[in-house]
């Protein structure tokens, strides 16, 4: 027979309790797992560049969203174009969830690339969330010879790069089998700010930098045309670049254009954070739940508005995704890139 209504309200009101009673217990449990401890956050580049910036807003606000409000510590760990810190989260951190990173955006593309030395496997990676989607530039100084990509294709530049992994070191050289430049990568330096500095002193013609945040960080650049922007590795051309071309707009005929747009796919991954493998999943879901919580956050929002940057946020879960997609790739098109990127 059908419930009386006072059975009905009884029943609800026993459900809500129950409800309660989870609720509360798993609270408890996630306040245990960081209470009175620390995270440790790794930036796979040096101070003062655009994972460094993003990843020091994320230290600054992350913690007030985690129960037991743990304390996040940014720690620089440059190398490997921007990877190293990828093999150390695999091989090296604990896996509780008390060790972050913000590595390359070509993390997953290397991979399935097989670039050397790499021993993680970006698949196992607990993806927490995307802060932007990035959109790199790719310039030469104002005295350089080359002022546009057909110059590229005419004149030898040296860019400067932080490693041969990593968008910095493969796009140019991507550029030069597919497109027909003749660009030349001078690797070695720690991020992109002292690739900027060495152009000032004119040890290399061009560099490279995230255009939301350059476009805030130099806007003197722009205005008094001391770059020549060459292209953009993005899905699509900025709205505010309108006339600078995408590299996958540039290949010699449509299949060297696809091969770079596959290349420039990291674009989606952008300056994204993610654990350690092998984190318990209830912790993995808490440390989600905190980074959807602090990009709708006043204060976070705030925060970046007034440093200039960019907030195009992607939830772990899709981000998730986005690195399967990449490493599922066909296999036939990765060959082709892999030789395309050497």
């Amino acid at each position: 027979m059908p419930m009386s209504l006072q059975s009905s309200a009884r029943f609800a009101l026993k459900l809500a309790l129950s409800l309660g009673c989870a609720v509360a217990a798993s609270d408890a449990t996630a306040f245990d797992s960081f209470f009175g401890k620390s995270i440790d956050l790794y930036i796979g580049y040096g101070p003062g560049g655009g994972y460094d910036l993003y990843g020091r807003l994320l230290a600054r606000h992350l913690g007030r969203h985690i129960p037991g409000n743990p304390s996040v510590i940014p720690q620089n760990m440059p190398g490997a174009g921007g990877l190293k810190v990828a093999n150390y989260l695999y091989q090296v951190a604990p896996r509780d969830g008390t060790a972050l990173a913000i590595a390359a955006e070509s993390v997953a593309l290397e991979q399935a690339l097989e670039g050397p030395g790499l021993t993680y496997d970006a698949g196992k990676f607990g993806w927490i969330g995307r802060m932007t989607a990035s959109a790199s530039i790719f310039f030469t100084w104002q005295t350089s010879r080359v002022k546009n990509v057909a110059d590229a294709r005419l004149h030898e530049s040296l860019f400067g790069a932080t490693g041969i992994t990593g968008i910095t070191g493969y796009t140019p050289r991507a550029l030069n089998r597919l497109a027909g430049t003749k660009f030349k990568v001078v690797t070695g330096y720690s991020g992109s700010t002292d690739v900027l500095l060495a152009m000032e002193r004119n040890e290399v013609d061009g560099g490279f930098a995230l255009w939301p945040e350059f476009k805030q960080q130099r806007p003197d650049w722009i205005r008094e045309q001391k770059i020549n922007i060459l292209y953009i590795v993005a899905a699509s051309r900025a709205p505010d670049l309108p006339d600078v071309p995408t590299t996958g707009e540039l290949g010699r005929d449509s299949e060297a254009s696809g091969i770079l747009r596959f290349l420039a796919s990291t674009s989606e991954v952008g300056r994204a954070v993610f654990s350690a493998p092998n984190v318990p999943a209830d912790r993995l879901a808490l440390l989600r739940r905190a980074f959807r919580q602090m990009i709708e956050d006043a204060a976070f929002l705030d925060d970046a508005r007034k440093a200039g940057m960019r907030i195009d946020p992607m939830p772990g879960e899709d981000l998730q995704n986005v690195v399967t997609g990449v490493l599922g790739f066909p296999r036939r098109l990765v060959a082709e890139a892999k030789e395309a990127r050497n």
